[in-house]
C-alpha cells in the first residue's frame, strides 16, 4: 500500500487531496520480508505473521516441505512451479494501518499459500527523502535483480484480492514486460504485473529519477506515466494495457456505478479502494470485502 497514498479528485473519482509529508534525507537498507507459511483466517485477529512482519523478521522456511505441503494442500498446486514464475510485492510501510492492515496482510499471505506464488512485504521507508510510495520502485528492482522470480505483481495494501479460484498467472503474456490498467484518469498502479527483464529494470530506474513528475501528488504512479511516454522504452512494444476489471476492479463510489469497465463484482480478482483509506468507515468496508472473497 502507498502510505498516505494521495489520489486526485475528477469528474468521476471523488477523491479528496492530501498533502504528502516528506520524510528526512538519510537512505536505509533495502528491508524486504520474504513469508512463506500459513497464517488464520482473513478477518481474525492481527495474525503472527503480520506482527513479524511489522517488526521486520525474515521467514524464509515452510513448515513443511514442498513435497509434504504439496500433499497436504487441498488445492494441490505445483508450489515450486508457481513460486518460480511469480512473486507477489506489498508495500506496507511503517505506521501501518492498525485498524485494517492486518486484514490485507492476511488476504494477500493466503493467497499466495493458496497458489504457492513468493510473498513479499516491504515493511520499511527505503528512501527517507520522498514519501513511503516510492519504496515500491526500490523494491521491485531489488526482487529482479534476486531473479527468483519470473514475474512480480505489485499490489497496494488498499486492495483485497477476492477470488481466490482465479490465478493472476493466467494474465501474463511473456510478449511483454509491464502488464498494467488504466482507470478513469490514466495508467493506475496500485495492482501491477512486471516481467522480471532487462527492460523493466532501466524503466523502474528511469521511473525513479522522475520525482517531480506532474501532478506530483501522484507520486510514483505520475512517474510511471511520464516514462510511458518516452519513445526510448516502446511502450507499445512492452506494455500491455489490459481491462481494470481483470487486475484492478474498483469500488463504485471510486468512479461511478455506471462505470461498468472499472467497478467491482463478484467473482472479480482484485478490489482496490484509491482515496478512501481516510475514510473513517474504510477500516469496516475493507473488513466486508475480505469477507466476501471467494474460496
Amino acid at each position: 500500500m502507498q502510505a498516505a497514498r494521495v489520489f486526485r479528485t475528477t469528474a468521476c473519482c471523488m477523491a479528496t487531496f492530501v498533502l504528502a509529508t516528506i520524510l528526512g534525507m538519510t537512505m536505509v537498507t533495502v528491508n524486504i520480508v520474504a513469508i512463506n507459511r500459513p497464517v488464520p483466517a482473513v478477518g481474525r485477529s492481527h495474525s503472527s505473521v503480520a506482527a513479524n512482519a511489522s517488526a521486520g523478521s525474515r521467514l524464509d522456511e515452510l513448515p513443511l516441505s514442498p513435497e509434504q505441503h504439496r500433499q497436504s494442500s487441498p488445492w494441490l498446486v505445483d508450489h515450486k512451479r508457481n513460486r518460480d514464475m511469480l512473486g507477489m510485492v506489498v508495500l506496507n510501510t511503517p505506521p501501518g494501518y492498525p485498524l485494517w492492515g492486518h486484514l490485507s496482510v492476511d488476504n494477500k499471505q493466503a493467497y499466495a499459500d493458496r497458489h504457492g506464488y513468493g510473498m513479499y512485504f516491504q515493511t520499511s521507508v527505503l528512501d527517507q527523502s520522498r514519501p513511503p510510495a516510492w519504496s515500491k520502485i526500490i523494491a521491485l528492482q531489488h526482487l529482479i535483480r534476486q531473479g527468483q522470480h519470473k514475474w512480480l505483481w505489485s499490489l497496494d495494501m488498499d486492495t483485497v484480492i477476492t477470488n481466490y479460484n482465479k490465478t493472476v498467472t493466467d494474465l501474463i503474456d511473456d510478449r511483454y514486460d509491464l502488464i498494467v490498467a488504466r482507470d478513469c484518469n490514466d495508467i493506475n498502479t496500485g495492482s501491477f504485473l512486471i516481467k522480471a527483464s532487462n527492460w523493466s529494470l532501466g524503466f523502474l530506474e528511469e521511473v525513479y529519477k522522475h520525482e517531480h513528475a506532474q501532478p506530483r501528488e501522484w507520486w510514483e504512479n505520475a512517474a510511471i506515466i511520464e516514462v510511458l511516454k518516452d519513445e526510448r522504452f516502446e511502450a507499445k512494444t512492452h506494455v500491455k494495457l489490459i481491462s481494470q476489471k481483470l487486475l484492478n476492479s474498483y469500488h463504485p463510489v471510486i468512479c461511478g456505478e455506471n462505470n461498468f469497465a472499472a467497478t467491482w463484482e463478484e467473482g472479480d480478482l482484485v478490489i482496490h479502494f484509491p482515496s478512501l483509506t481516510r475514510w473513517e468507515g474504510f477500516p469496516d468496508m475493507f473488513k466486508e470485502y475480505c469477507e466476501k472473497v471467494i474460496q
